[in-house]
């Protein structure tokens, strides 16, 4: 019986939340739809920066799809002329603000969607900086249209009002994603695309590159503090990355890659509700909340 009651609350407590996050979304301004909706019915195919992504790209055929989706360096790549992206997205705040990041990656990226871009391309940005970004690729001849997206705008809804598997907290948390009152977690650029690419309804998106094999990129150094090192297809990072709250033990970084799964767990509900069906062809992926059919 007690075990009941307290489920039953904790119940109520994230259908509450999700009340309260709504509310909160309910008065900010809306930008209007930003995704594209010429996407509706087509195929689309979505790039990762895992390690694996190169050996993917070799097996992928660009005529195979009506889309192509970059995200963060990719453009700074050789593969990005070849594979011509059509959408792009960015979304951490190294990309707006100087010293948070690698500066010279972010400017060589934006170097390359400005000039290198012969082809139509829509680059999405967090909402709040879609001003700053629409100045950045203004000069004429320019063929990027840049748009924004809710994230930083909306307030997200919980990984924790999720974890339980409530029926019913999912069913409020999807409800309120296709309303534009709640957004997912933020843990990632592939999941923030994935879930706006969801919106537009393709009829299928293939994902390539989401290797998923971060807790290998994690260690202690000779302190015994954990460090993050992250591997991607362009290389891994030199040195370690500046030490955050959220990983600031060895626990609360495998909590910080749980999350990570964690979204994708409900992007996969989240495209059935909506109808989309999505498939990680990843060659080297620990991402089992999609089918999967490896490249070869």
């Amino acid at each position: 019986m007690l075990a009941r009651l307290r489920r039953f609350s904790s119940e109520v407590g994230s259908l509450a939340a999700l009340v309260g996050v709504a509310a909160l979304n309910a008065t900010k301004r809306s930008t209007g739809p930003a995704i594209d909706s010429r996407l509706a019915g087509k195929r689309v195919l979505l790039l990762g920066n895992g390690p694996s992504l190169t050996h993917d790209l070799t097996a992928i055929r660009r005529t195979d799809y009506d889309a192509v989706v970059g995200v963060n360096y990719f453009a700074a790549t050789d593969w990005y002329q070849t594979m011509k992206p059509t959408h792009y997205f960015i979304q951490d705040d190294y990309w707006f603000e100087a010293g948070l990041g690698n500066t010279q990656k972010v400017e060589n990226t934006l170097d390359a969607l400005s000039y290198k871009t012969d082809w139509p391309l829509i680059l999405y940005v967090p909402a709040p900086q879609l001003n700053r970004m629409v100045r950045f690729f203004s000069d004429e001849g320019c063929r990027v249209e840049t748009r924004g997206f809710d994230g930083g705008r909306l307030i997200s809804s919980s990984i924790g009002d999720a974890t339980h598997d409530y029926t019913s907290v999912r069913w409020l948390m999807f409800r309120l994603w296709q309303r534009r009152l709640a957004y997912p977690p933020l843990s990632g650029i592939v999941s923030t695309a994935l879930f706006e690419l969801v919106r537009a309804h393709p009829s299928r998106i293939d994902l390539v590159g989401v290797d998923m094999t971060m807790g290998s990129d994690l260690s202690l150094d000779q302190h015994g503090r954990i460090q993050f090192t992250p591997t991607h297809f362009y290389g891994q990072s030199a040195t370690p990355e500046p030490t955050r709250t959220w990983r600031a033990s060895t626990a609360k970084a495998y909590a910080w890659l749980s999350d990570k799964f964690y979204v994708f767990e409900l992007m996969s509900g989240y495209a059935e509700v909506e109808g989309v069906s999505v498939h990680n062809l990843t060659r080297m992926s620990l991402l089992d909340s999609f089918p999967r059919t490896p490249v070869e």
